[in-house]
C-alpha cells in the first residue's frame, strides 16, 4: 500500500501499519519494524492506557530493538492525545457527554468496565478501566470500584461497559448488578449516578431510562415494610 494513500484514511489501517506509520516508516524503507515488535508496542500502550504498570514491558520493546527515543515519543504521543481526548475537568451534563468520552471502546470484542468518578460539579476527576469480560458478561465487583472512587475523593460515580454484540439494552443481570452496585453507593456515600452500556454509535443509560427511580422506590417500600 502507498504510504499517502494509508495516510488518507487512517482508520483502515491495521495497529501494525500505524505503529510503522507513527514512528516514520514507509513502504521504501529499507528496515520495517518487525511484527514481534509493533505487537509489542500496541500491548505496551494499551497497559499504559490502562494506567498498568508498565517496567517489564519498556525493557522488551527496548531488547526487541525499539530506540529509547522512540519510546520516549510514544510515551509523549500519548499522553497528548490522552489530553485531547479527556481534556482535564471535564463537565458531564448527560449521558451524551460520556458516551462521546468513552464510545472508542465500543469496538472491543469483549464486555470492558470502565468507571468515571466525578465531583460536586459534575466534572470527571479520573477514568479507570476496571475489568475484562467475555463475549457476554462482565463482573462488577463493588469492592474494586468503591476503593478506586474513594481514592479519587469522588463525590458520585458513573460506571460504563461496552455490548460486543450491537446491541445496548440492559440483561438482566446488567440490572441486579446495577442495583446491587447502586444499593453500595448509598450506603459508602458516593452514590452510582449512571451506569451507560454502549457500542460505538449508541448507548443506553439506566438513570436517564428511569431503573435509578425504581431503585429508590424499591428502597422506599422494602424500609416502609420494616
Amino acid at each position: 500500500m502507498e504510504f499517502f494513500s494509508i495516510m488518507k484514511d487512517p482508520k483502515w489501517m491495521t495497529n501494525i501499519e500505524l505503529v510503522r506509520v507513527m514512528l516514520g516508516q514507509n513502504d521504501s524503507s529499507k528496515e520495517l519494524l518487525s511484527h514481534e515488535l509493533c505487537d509489542a508496542i500496541v500491548h505496551y500502550l494499551e497497559l499504559r492506557a490502562r494506567d498498568a504498570p508498565v517496567t517489564h514491558e519498556e525493557s522488551k520493546l527496548l531488547d526487541l530493538g525499539l530506540s529509547q527515543a522512540h519510546l520516549e515519543y510514544l510515551q509523549v504521543s500519548q499522553e497528548f492525545f490522552r489530553r485531547l481526548l479527556y481534556p482535564a475537568k471535564t463537565v458531564i451534563r448527560n449521558a451524551g457527554d460520556l458516551h462521546r468520552m468513552m464510545h472508542h471502546h465500543g469496538e472491543r470484542t469483549e464486555e470492558n468496565l470502565f468507571l468515571i468518578s466525578l465531583n460536586a460539579g459534575q466534572e470527571v476527576l479520573a477514568k479507570h478501566f476496571i475489568a475484562r469480560g467475555s463475549l457476554t458478561r462482565v463482573e462488577m465487583h463493588p469492592r474494586e470500584i468503591f476503593k478506586l472512587a474513594v481514592t479519587d475523593n469522588a463525590v458520585s460515580i458513573v460506571l460504563m461497559h461496552n455490548h460486543p454484540s450491537g446491541s445496548v439494552h440492559p440483561s438482566e443481570g446488567d440490572i441486579t448488578s446495577t442495583e446491587r452496585l447502586w444499593r453500595a453507593g448509598i450506603i459508602i456515600g458516593i452514590p452510582l449516578y449512571d451506569h451507560i452500556i454502549f457500542t460505538e454509535d449508541r448507548y443506553y443509560s439506566l438513570q436517564e431510562k428511569g431503573h435509578m427511580d425504581t431503585f429508590e422506590k424499591k428502597r422506599i417500600k422494602k424500609g416502609r415494610k420494616k
